[in-house]
């Protein structure tokens, strides 16, 4: 028999794993066990199964519900399988008192299930999200401690009018996709504030671990230091507002952008993030300038199917994988460094009429790479890439018709003196550069700032107010002895 439990006095003891329960009672953990499949299943109403602080490792699926209604889970271990706990169209459960950690894909599965509560549990270092819901609603996530998972510690995804508080974050954090009304309040990312709003204007944010922005118009976010969360800072569908400032390291993404325009993220400390430093996504009009992005593990920007962007005046540099990946059009990309990347730039397809001009790119793999056609590179200084250029079944225009860019490894000579090399260079029949610049332009840069200085921004700006309302009453009371002097 594949399955096995032993009733006792209306407890059913579990003594061997896999076990399916199929009726409705108290089901008691009695062992250990790792094996093949899912090692509990419940397609029950009415079940309590109180795992007595067993283990269940090594299963594709530690426990899986699947519509079922009042379901009770608690005091289990689930460590090393596939999935921890998958809800499966069930509800009015409650997961409490477990311990899930180290699991492949998610620690809590949720879908298409609502009204659950999910409380009191330790979930971490999962390698997918701690607790993910997806189109789910109206369940409650209360008093857990979350810590470590590798992309969120939770991850709502088409799931709205959810409750989130009291949770402790650390090392990870909220992220949510195509979720609203969602009551997020009380929780704690690396012992600061999760600074979750929605439908708000006009706020300036003090403190936070962690920012998310839903719906929201005209919200400053300054001078914090946003790290080693989910993601350091989130909007979504939200416009005018200002991220400035800020150190955002060593989070999956450093800030993540979603349908969103009319925003400024302009010198922030943006590093060592896992997947990308700054990433918009169907955003448009927003000015990305004076950053330093460096060392994440993916992109240092990327624009998914987001056009008339301007990326300006930034320190682009040893980004494993692109410094740039453009996917749309119209967007400006000028006064850049761009420098120790595998891809400087790179256009993708479909992405037409873009502007690359006055940018150092330096000693990348692939200088710029472009898939699309009608694109504007001209008056760029191409130093040292392994492949300068690289173009893919698309015709781009490489100079203004008057000046053109400089290449590191051009050949030609220019007889005249006029600043322009006698011949073209050329990337490929369909792609040349008319006026080649013999000497390289000079670009006049963001003047640059330390990461330390950044960190220490606010506090400068503080002291500096402080002190000028110290000078101000010197003067003050100052004033005040002379005359009181010269009255008597």
């Amino acid at each position: 028999m594949p399955y096995q439990a032993i009733i006792s006095q209306n407890i059913h003891y579990i003594n061997k794993l896999p076990c399916k329960i199929t009726r409705p009672g108290i089901y008691t953990l009695n062992t250990d066990g790792y094996g093949e499949g899912t090692a509990v299943i419940i397609k029950a109403n009415n079940v309590i199964l109180d795992g007595y602080n067993h283990t269940i490792v090594y299963w594709e699926c530690g426990i899986y519900v699947e519509t079922s209604h009042n379901t009770v889970i608690k005091n289990v271990n689930i460590k090393n399988n596939g999935f921890g706990i998958f809800l499966n169209k069930s509800s009015s459960s409650i997961i409490e008192y477990n311990s899930i950690e180290s699991n492949q894909y998610e620690g809590i599965y949720f879908e298409a299930s609502s009204n659950n509560t999910i409380k009191n549990n330790i979930i971490e270092r999962n390698a997918g999200n701690g607790i993910h819901l997806s189109c789910s609603s109206n369940n409650s996530i209360e008093n857990n401690n979350i810590k470590e998972n590798r992309w969120n510690g939770i991850l709502f995804g088409a799931s709205s009018n959810n409750r989130i508080k009291n949770n402790d974050f650390v090392e990870d954090g909220l992220f949510i996709f195509n979720s609203y009304k969602n009551y997020v309040k009380n929780n704690t990312v690396n012992e600061k504030p999760l600074v979750y709003l929605e439908e708000e204007s006009n706020k300036v944010i003090k403190e936070a671990g962690q920012v998310l922005l839903v719906n929201c118009t005209g919200i400053t976010v300054k001078n914090l230091n946003l790290s080693s969360a989910s993601v350091g800072i989130e909007l979504w569908n939200t416009k005018n507002s200002i991220l400035g400032n800020n150190i955002v390291k060593s989070n999956y993404y450093g800030i993540y952008i979603m349908n969103s325009s009319g925003n400024e993220i302009e010198s922030n400390n943006i590093e060592n993030n896992k997947w990308a430093g700054i990433h918009l996504e169907l955003s448009f009009n927003n000015i990305i300038n004076n950053n330093i992005i460096e060392n994440n593990r993916y992109e240092g920007i990327d624009l998914e199917d987001s056009s008339n962007n301007k990326i300006e005046n930034n320190r682009i540099k040893e980004n494993k994988k692109y410094g740039i990946f453009i996917s749309g059009s119209n967007n400006i990309v000028v006064n850049n460094i761009i420098k120790n990347n595998w891809h400087g730039i790179t256009i993708g397809s479909f992405s037409n009429n873009n502007t690359i001009k006055s940018n150092n790119i330096e000693d990348n793999n692939y200088g710029v790479s472009l898939w699309s056609s009608n694109n504007l590179i001209y008056y760029n200084n191409f130093l040292n890439n392994h492949y300068q250029a690289k173009v893919f079944n698309s015709r781009n225009i490489w100079d203004d018709r008057h000046k053109g860019n400089y290449w590191s490894d051009y050949k030609g000579k220019d007889s005249n003196n006029d600043g322009i090399g006698d011949v073209p260079y050329i990337i490929n029949k369909y792609n040349v550069d008319h006026y080649p610049l013999m000497k390289p332009i000079k670009i006049e840069f963001f003047k640059e700032i330390k990461p330390r200085e950044i960190g220490i921004l606010a506090i400068k700006s503080v002291l500096w107010y402080e002190y000028m309302i110290v000078i101000i009453c010197i003067i003050s009371i100052a004033s005040i002895y002379l005359w009181h002097r010269r009255k008597h």
